[in-house]
């Protein structure tokens, strides 16, 4: 059954807590985790290359599907380890078709794109300007074609970010969650 659009207010439940896992897909299965669990995490997290490498669409197919059979979220961390200029909007509109289809399959995904876009730590930070064009190639083919995605912007807390004063922010148009990075 197909997932519905999704308003980013309405993600979390009441007691605004959804809990996850960053799984290490290859190593266990969705089934696994939460059979060992006793619960059944609400989201998923895995990390593809953007463009994505030979192996990425197979591997968030392989994780979409698991999801569709054990319930829950994808939120997908696209790192564009090859610059902000290498993301297309060929790039973006085949995400946004791959998306669409697990959607149509009843699996939300949350896409958070170029995350710690303001650290120092990867090739995509501190590019303020670029960071904002990529991502919103992305979102606009995303809420175009994947009703049933968000996109998610998660800067990380600005240490050493070397444009004091400018502030990024990428419109609410552009996305409908917003999130702290973290340290896998």
């Amino acid at each position: 059954m197909p997932c519905d659009p999704i308003d980013g207010r309405n993600l979390a439940p009441e007691d605004g807590t959804l809990m996850g896992v960053n799984l290490e897909w290859g190593r266990e299965t969705l089934a696994e985790y939460s059979d060992k669990l006793g619960e059944r995490p609400a989201v998923a997290v895995t990390f593809a290359d953007f463009p994505f490498n030979e192996e990425d669409p197979d591997l968030l197919a392989s994780a979409a599907e698991q999801l569709r059979q054990n319930g829950g979220m994808l939120l997908l961390t696209l790192e564009p380890m090859e610059g902000l200029a290498a993301v297309t909007e060929q790039d973006a509109d085949d995400l946004a078709g791959m998306l669409a289809d697990f959607n149509a399959n009843g699996v939300p995904v949350i896409v958070r794109f170029a995350h710690e876009m303001n650290g120092s730590w990867y090739p995509w930070g501190q590019q303020p300007a670029e960071y904002k064009a990529a991502f919103r190639r992305v979102a606009d083919a995303v809420h175009q074609h994947a009703p049933g995605s968000a996109m998610m912007w998660a800067p990380n807390y600005a240490g050493g970010y070397p444009l004091r004063g400018r502030r990024v922010r990428v419109p609410p148009r552009h996305t409908r969650v917003r999130g702290p990075g973290h340290h896998r």
